[in-house]
């Protein structure tokens, strides 16, 4: 139907005329005005003006006045037809579809064909009533054509309307142009078949397709039209059609329909995984699929490793390296359209390290064996393990393949270290977390309420220390690392009477000291004997002296040719000091043999206090020679040989307050000997093997500390040791040099001590062990480490 239809506002009257006698001219056009006609040349399609009309009915006149002369026979003229279009005008708005132009003719007998022409071009002829044109104005949408009538009388003159008129042609289509079920989405295809509503007048259809910005067109003669090879993804599409004038129409609203990719597959299984030499073999079952299509399994950024089930058989990957792997599974369609990923991850565990550990160490020589061992892990073909020092960075590193332990020879220390293992395919792991390991380093502490201390290093670099707690003697061994091996309380009368150790050549340990028994106004020599394991083997007491007129004590005792000698002194008050030196019997305690010491200047006292082991052939006596008329001393050194008959013998300034501290020997076989004077001063002497004087310094020292048992002798014959500065409450450490004169006291940061140490060792690995006493606390602490 039309969208618009306006009544009729022009008409047009054609005056079909007949043909002069003699004029030869059969196929003439004729323009006709309302009342007048003008007869042009045959097939002409121009249209004839008002003024040139004017002109043609003057000439018509006087050419009828001719006519009239020359034929006076003619019968009178025909009346003229007139036509009428009833349907449109020059204001029309036609819609694109089917519109009809109704012609009203006034005589029919006087027509024998009308044509509608639009914009000069002949649409449609009707040669029989009723006169009516079905235009089909879908070819001319959104334009605005010309209209015209082109009548052809019985004489075949054809004869154009006078005024021609226009319309507009909108691009509104009453039949609309629409694919037929076609369906929103579809997949599973290459090709589609579009199903077309036709178009009256169509000799052929045009079909847009637009896909990824691009165009494409199909021509199809049929309704029905194929679409080919396509792929995946959105399209729109529109078609028109042409008419055998090949006028196209308006192209029709877009249709939108998207191909899909197959369906993902539904999750995978998990594969079955295999390990060997060559690496991880994953197989995925494959799954079950219409004919045509299968499955494609890819592994996330590695091109090259793809499996597909075109075989029938499993998915299988080989060869694979640890890590987390995402297998991306997509079905592909007999088009090669390839579905979205399903996405699989599978970790393929890393060679991983053990993380059960368990760590031995034991000394050899100046170093210490570290022994690593732990579980063994699936699959591991070797294990690294580095270890660094934190203080000197220095790197240490073994491998080991077939074994679950490594073994490092390390000096002294703490060490930073880490593991990595290699799997039996050449994968290795991370390193491992970093653990930490103090070698031959250690600070523990133990409640003690003792005053008197003293420790040796025994053969198989462990510490003994002999102490008391409450009134008893307390004996432990440390093994190198800190670790308390075996503790023991000795339960005697007395109070704490063992005060000095020693170890004998088969690890077992002797001691000696010596207790007053009020009870029977005596003093007694005391000695034990233990098991290396601190098992007491005997006990043995032997009276010294009686009534209060004599003192005996137990000043010093030495392992000598693995023999057991102890010093003691008698005195009682208005004699002279009596020195001997006790050999003990080593099953019993029996005292063996006892040997009274010569006075090595018998105008004064003799008052032995220390043993010291030069060689198997000479035993070194050191003391304080004593005025028998007043209160002056001074210091001096014998050498007995093996008969204790003296062989050497050195003594110092007489007519001083002198006092023996102790003495010690280096690696030259030198004296060094250590003492204080009345005025608190530090006396230092060193002696050569024959007791000559080598060096002697006195002087004052502003720090605290204890030569005897503190200090130590260094292999280039100076003097080490570690005090403490009460002026500024520092721990310092103390160098002399080999002829003792004084060097440095260096603050030791890395030491908080609340005092001076009760013992100093500097053991063969580097190591300093230091026991030191807080007597607030009541606490003895020992520690050992490497110093800067």
């Amino acid at each position: 139907m039309n969208k618009t239809t306006l009544p009729l506002s022009l008409v047009m009257c054609l005056a079909l005329a007949g043909c002069g006698s003699g004029s030869g001219d059969d196929n003439k056009q004729t323009n006709v005005g309302s009342e007048e006609q003008k007869v042009t040349e045959p097939e002409t399609n121009s249209t004839t003006k008002p003024e040139e009309s004017k002109e043609s009915e003057t000439e018509d006149a006087e050419e009828s006045k001719e006519t009239e002369s020359e034929e006076p026979e003619k019968e009178s003229e025909e009346q003229p037809l007139s036509i009428s279009v009833t349907s449109l005008s020059s204001t029309s708005i036609v819609s694109a579809a089917s519109t009809e132009v109704k012609v009203a003719v006034s005589d029919e007998s006087l027509v024998k064909e009308l044509s509608l022409l639009v914009n000069g071009e002949k649409i449609s002829t009707i040669k029989t009533a009723p006169w009516t044109f079905d235009w089909n104005a879908y070819f001319w949408g959104n334009s605005s054509p010309t209209i015209t009538i082109e009548a052809v009388d019985q004489q075949d003159q054809r004869h154009l309307l006078n005024n021609p008129f226009t319309v507009e042609v909108t691009n509104e289509v009453i039949d609309p142009l629409v694919f037929n079920a076609l369906q929103a989405e579809v997949r599973n295809v290459d090709a589609l078949q579009l199903a077309l509503n036709p178009v009256e007048g169509a000799t052929n259809y045009e079909v847009k397709v637009a896909f990824n910005d691009e165009e494409t067109f199909v021509t199809s003669d049929s309704v029905n039209v194929g679409l080919s090879d396509l792929s995946p993804g959105d399209y729109s599409i529109s078609y028109r059609a042409k008419n055998a004038h090949d006028h196209t129409g308006p192209w029709s609203a877009p249709a939108e329909f998207s191909l899909l990719n197959p369906l993902a597959p539904a999750a995978l299984d998990e594969p079955e995984i295999e390990f060997s030499e060559q690496g991880y073999k994953l197989t995925f079952a494959a799954p079950e699929l219409e004919d045509g299509f299968y499955m494609q399994l890819s592994v996330s950024g590695y091109d090259q490793l793809m499996a597909t089930t075109q075989d029938g058989g499993a998915l299988v990957f080989e060869g694979l390296n640890p890590g987390y792997m995402q297998f991306e599974a997509r079905i592909v369609n007999a088009y090669g359209h390839i579905s979205e990923p399903a996405m699989t991850l599978v970790n393929l565990a890393a060679p991983q390290t053990p993380n059960n550990f368990s760590v031995n160490m034991t000394p050899e020589a100046s170093q210490h064996r570290v022994a690593f061992s732990w579980d063994g892990v699936q699959n591991i073909d070797s294990y690294t393990l580095t270890a660094i020092n934190t203080k000197t960075q220095q790197s240490f590193t073994e491998s080991v393949s077939g074994a679950n332990n490594i073994e490092l020879l390390l000096p002294a220390g703490n060490y930073r270290w880490q593991m990595q293992a290699t799997d039996i395919a050449g994968n290795q792991s991370l390193w491992s977390e970093s653990w930490y390991i103090d070698v031959a380093q250690y600070d523990v502490s133990f409640p003690n309420d003792g005053h008197s201390f003293t420790s040796i290093e025994t053969q198989d670099k462990g510490l003994v220390i002999l102490s008391s707690v409450r009134n008893d003697n307390w004996l432990t061994k440390l093994d190198a690392y800190g670790g308390v091996e075996w503790e023991k309380t000795i339960e005697k009368p007395g109070s704490a009477p063992l005060r000095e150790i020693h170890e004998l050549a088969n690890g077992e340990l002797i001691a000696s000291g010596d207790i007053y028994d009020g009870t029977v106004r005596a003093y007694f020599s005391v000695s034990a004997k233990f098991s290396a394991r601190g098992e007491l083997i005997w006990y043995s007491e032997a009276e010294s002296a009686t009534d209060m007129d004599h003192i005996g004590n137990m000043h010093s005792a030495v392992v000598w040719n693995d023999q057991y000698y102890r010093l003691k002194v008698y005195k009682p008050q208005d004699g002279d000091y009596d020195a001997q030196i006790q050999q003990l019997d080593l099953s019993t305690g029996e005292i063996v043999k006892s040997t009274a010491l010569t006075n090595p200047n018998a105008a004064y006292h003799n008052i032995p206090e220390q043993l010291l082991v030069v060689n198997s052939e000479q035993l070194a006596i050191g003391g304080v020679l004593s005025s028998r008329s007043d209160f002056s001393s001074g210091l001096y050194v014998v050498k007995v040989d093996t008969d204790f008959q003296q062989t050497h013998f050195w003594e110092g300034i007489l007519n001083y307050v002198e006092l023996f501290t102790t003495f010690k020997l280096d690696n030259q076989n030198n004296l060094l000997l250590f003492g204080a004077d009345h005025a608190s001063s530090d006396i230092r002497i060193k002696l050569d093997p024959d007791l000559s004087l080598l060096s002697e310094v006195r002087e004052y020292d502003d720090f605290d500390i204890n030569f005897e048992h503190a200090t130590y002798v260094n292999e280039d014959g100076s003097v080490s040791g570690i005090g403490y500065n009460h002026s500024n409450d520092e721990v310092v450490e103390v160098k002399l040099n080999s002829n003792l004169n004084y060097v440095f006291a260096n603050p030791i940061a890395e030491l908080d001590l609340p005092r001076e140490p009760v013992w100093v060792h500097k053991s063969a690995d580097g190591t300093t062990n230091i026991g030191s006493k807080n007597y607030s606390t009541n606490t003895l602490r020992v520690i050992r480490k490497v110093l800067n």
